[in-house]
């Protein structure tokens, strides 16, 4: 009886750049599709975000009966049950950011602000600085990755930490001269220091 063997065939140099080629362009037909795929997550979350931010500032407005202001110079008109002025009326200088936090799920955090000290100058780091840093996803935009970082500042001599955000409360316009900080007030939905815009305001949507 005789066997007849057969020698294994492998693969030709062609067929194997032909199958590399193959490979190639699914992959460079698939890289896009995913790039863009995770580009309008991205997107999606920074939209997200802006949703959250505005439901938070209508919750403020349901207790407070108007929007935050811009930022409070004028520390009397801090809204927290644990607040004691100092007798330093200009110094606080805290933006809408740290007054909208409780509505933004972050009521602990807003509770470890010592908002009777100035935001940043004039006060230690000792005193906000570990909380002026922490970085909150809700108020970053995933498509700017630059954002996801934090910048210093110089307190008191000493330098101190502010988180980024991508969010910002747009002021308007202003026209005229500006008198002071504190006299400061412009159009838009953020009008400036001290001042804060009702709903009952808002007459063009």
């Amino acid at each position: 009886m005789i066997q007849t063997c057969r020698a294994r065939q492998g693969f030709t140099v062609v067929e194997l750049l032909v199958v590399i080629t193959i490979i190639a362009i699914l992959i460079a037909l698939l890289l896009p599709a995913v790039q863009m795929a995770r580009a309008a997550a991205r997107r999606a979350t920074c939209a997200n975000n802006l949703k959250q931010i505005g439901i938070a500032l209508h919750h403020y407005h349901g207790v407070h009966k108007r929007f935050p202001p811009a930022h409070i110079v004028d520390s009397r008109l801090i809204v927290r049950e644990d607040f004691i002025h100092t007798g330093s009326e200009l110094t606080a200088y805290w933006s809408w950011i740290v007054h909208t936090l409780p509505y933004l799920e972050q009521a602990s955090l807003y509770e470890r602000f010592e908002l009777n000290y100035p935001a940043f100058w004039g006060a230690g780091p000792s005193l906000n600085n570990p909380n002026t840093s922490v970085k909150l996803p809700v108020l970053l935009c995933p498509e700017d990755p630059s954002s996801n970082k934090t910048t210093q500042k110089d307190c008191n001599g000493t330098p101190c930490e502010f988180a980024f955000t991508n969010y910002l409360g747009v002021a308007g316009t202003q026209g005229g001269s500006l008198v002071s900080w504190s006299n400061y007030r412009s159009d838009g939905m953020f009008p400036g220091t001290n001042r804060s815009v009702k709903l009952s305001h808002v007459t063009d949507g």
